[in-house]
């Protein structure tokens, strides 16, 4: 489970990707982490080449998404055909370098400027005095 967090276990995260779909336990912390080390793309990319060869995995996919297969990732696959399944870790290997120069230029992952975040990080916490329970029942 640690090493769906290191992001050079693409392989890792898109192996339990697709347990997590086979068992149908997609609502989960860790399901989510699959996708979200910068390289989710190339990780929809391997499922969707997968469920194309396996029907049940291909069910069990669009079983999650309101019983069709999610348009996005199959034109995410279009996307990305010229690419040999085999290289898709290259791929996963290249999206997360041109995420992260992507970081380095806007100072936060999340897209804002470093100095944004700077002027949300000094604004002044509003401090509440501690509330008894039966005042918190009470209200």
């Amino acid at each position: 489970m640690r090493q769906l967090y290191n992001e050079n276990a693409f392989l890792a995260r898109v192996n339990f990707a697709e347990e997590c779909f086979r068992n149908h336990q997609t609502h989960t912390r860790a399901m989510d982490s699959c996708f979200e080390m910068y390289d989710g793309a190339a990780v929809v990319v391997a499922l969707v080449r997968r469920a194309r060869l396996d029907g049940a995995l291909y069910v069990a996919i669009a079983s999650d998404w309101s019983d069709r297969f999610p348009a996005e990732w199959l034109d995410l696959e279009t996307k990305y055909s010229h690419i040999p399944t085999e290289r898709l870790v290259n791929l996963a290997r290249e999206l997360r370098a041109t995420a992260k120069a992507r970081v380095i230029a806007h100072g936060t992952a999340s897209g804002f400027p470093a100095s944004v975040r700077r002027m949300a990080s000094k604004a002044p916490i509003a401090r509440r005095r501690p509330v008894s329970i039966t005042e918190r029942m009470s209200a």
